[in-house]
């Protein structure tokens, strides 16, 4: 295991870290640290890097932690490897242009930042973590490089005039409402390297029309809830099972195989708005393509034949069990009807007989004591 010179960003103590994991903790403070970005900010150090470069920028171990300038357009130095948390939070920045040095940007660093128009991210960023651009509603254009693997919760939530954003190859986690309520998104295109699609990720975003799904991820629950122009969804391997409230999507299908071609593929007809599901409020929804990779040997026509089987068996069975709540319910009722009936006409409630005796009154026909 090779150990290489660092600097913690939190408490600025030299330590020595392994190269060959992601996260490791600082010795000193116990922090959780970025390898990388530690290794790069003893690089800084080495390199000879001032600390700050002007009065503008607050920079300390490669770590920009806040900005005090009143620039609309802004170059952050070289040297910079991480952007702390709400170092830009609320300024009336347009444009910011990142360094190739910065590896990471961090919670809420630009959050609320609403003149905010323009940024390009460098490719030597690999982590964009929570409300790092949340709520930069003019927010029109941004370019994320092949670096970027993770991408945080409510990273670009609100981003209102987002219109469209192209996620690289690279990208492997996409957190909690990552770009809810972007509502001038048209179209996603999530490539097969995504394995994670956190709950609300896509909600809200009013202007969604069409979802390209390339690989096999975990979609979490209203990943896609109330995106109410979405028409298509298009899923290459996505087991149901890795889909939040795949049976209620189910569910409320109608006329379902709708076509299929040669390829392993299912094509779902118009799809009515449904519940506690990753697509919830679809409202227009109009064909989902469900891609199925067989193996060899198997029949698509069989297998198509026998999902649905199983499908038309789980709803007819569903709609059994409704129908006899009903029947007893509505038998109750009547029941209840009846003995009310009888009791205002001094009759046995259980059978409508008439009661004798003197102290003991009995039903003549069930012998029943009266009760009532």
């Amino acid at each position: 295991m090779a150990l290489k010179a660092a600097l913690c960003p939190s408490c600025g103590a030299s330590i020595e870290i392994p190269s060959d994991t992601d996260k490791c903790f600082c010795a000193y403070c116990g922090n959780q640290i970025m390898t990388q970005a530690a290794i790069a900010y003893a690089k800084v150090q080495v390199d000879g890097v001032v600390q700050t470069r002007d009065a503008d920028f607050v920079i300390r171990g490669g770590v920009l932690e806040k900005y005090n300038g009143s620039e609309r357009v802004v170059h952050i130095p070289d040297g910079v490897v991480s952007i702390r948390g709400n170092a830009f939070a609320g300024l009336a920045v347009e444009e910011v242009s990142l360094p190739s040095s910065l590896i990471e940007i961090n919670e809420g660093a630009f959050r609320g930042c609403n003149m905010l128009k323009k940024i390009v991210v460098p490719n030597s960023v690999t982590r964009i973590l929570d409300d790092a651009f949340r709520g930069c509603c003019l927010l029109k254009e941004i370019v994320l490089p092949d670096s970027v693997t993770h991408i945080g919760s409510r990273a670009f939530s609100s981003c209102s005039c987002l219109e469209e954003i192209v996620i690289p190859d690279s990208v492997t986690y996409i957190g909690n409402e990552a770009f809810s309520s972007c509502s001038r998104l048209k179209e996603i295109v999530l490539p097969d390297s995504v394995t994670h699609i956190g709950s609300g990720a896509f909600s809200f975003c009013a202007c969604l029309e069409k979802i390209i799904i390339l690989g096999s991820p975990y979609i979490g629950s209203r990943a896609f809830a109330k995106c109410r122009s979405l028409k298509r969804i298009e899923m290459k391997n996505v087991p149901g099972e890795r889909i939040a409230g795949w049976r209620e999507f189910r569910k409320f299908l109608n006329n379902p195989l709708k076509e299929y071609s040669s390829q392993p593929a299912i094509r779902i007809g118009k799809v009515h708005p449904f519940a506690n599901c990753s697509f919830e409020k679809a409202e227009v929804l109009e064909e989902v393509a469900v891609y199925i990779e067989l193996t060899s040997g198997h029949d698509l026509g069989e297998f198509i034949q026998n999902y649905y089987t199983q499908y038309y068996a789980q709803v007819e069975n569903k709609r059994i069990e409704e129908k006899n709540k009903r029947i007893e319910k509505e038998n109750k009722e009547q029941a209840e009807r009846q003995a009310k009936y009888y009791r205002r006409q001094g009759l046995c409630q259980y059978c409508g007989g008439e009661f004798r005796g003197l102290l003991v009154k009995k039903c003549s026909r069930c012998g029943k004591r009266k009760d009532y």
